[in-house]
C-alpha cells in the first residue's frame, strides 16, 4: 500500500496472485490490518449470498488462463502504457 503523502491503493498483481494465492492474499489481508482466516483462501466455497454481478464468478477458484492474454492487445494499450510513463 502507498501511503506516507501518496494515494492509499494497494497494487495486486494478477500473475502474483495465480501463482502464489496465499502470499498474495495474506499481504493484502496484513495491509488492510484485518484479522486472517483461513476461508480467505476457500473463498469459492462461501455459501454467503452474493448480489453482484459477478457472481457466479465469485463461486470459481483463482485459474490461470488469463495469464499474458493481454499480449494479444499490446498494440492497442501502448499508447495508454506510455500515457502512465509520463508521470
Amino acid at each position: 500500500m502507498h501511503l506516507l503523502g501518496r494515494s492509499p491503493i494497494y497494487d495486486v498483481h494478477y500473475e502474483s496472485l495465480v501463482s502464489n494465492p496465499e502470499l498474495e492474499i495474506r499481504k493484502l489481508i496484513a495491509t488492510c490490518d484485518l484479522d486472517w482466516l483461513s476461508k480467505c483462501l476457500k473463498f469459492n466455497k462461501s455459501k454467503s449470498t452474493i448480489t453482484m454481478a459477478s457472481a457466479v464468478q465469485v463461486r470459481k477458484p483463482i485459474y490461470t488462463s488469463s495469464v499474458g492474454v493481454w499480449h494479444k492487445y499490446q498494440e492497442h494499450l501502448q499508447p495508454l502504457f506510455d500515457a502512465l510513463d509520463d508521470d
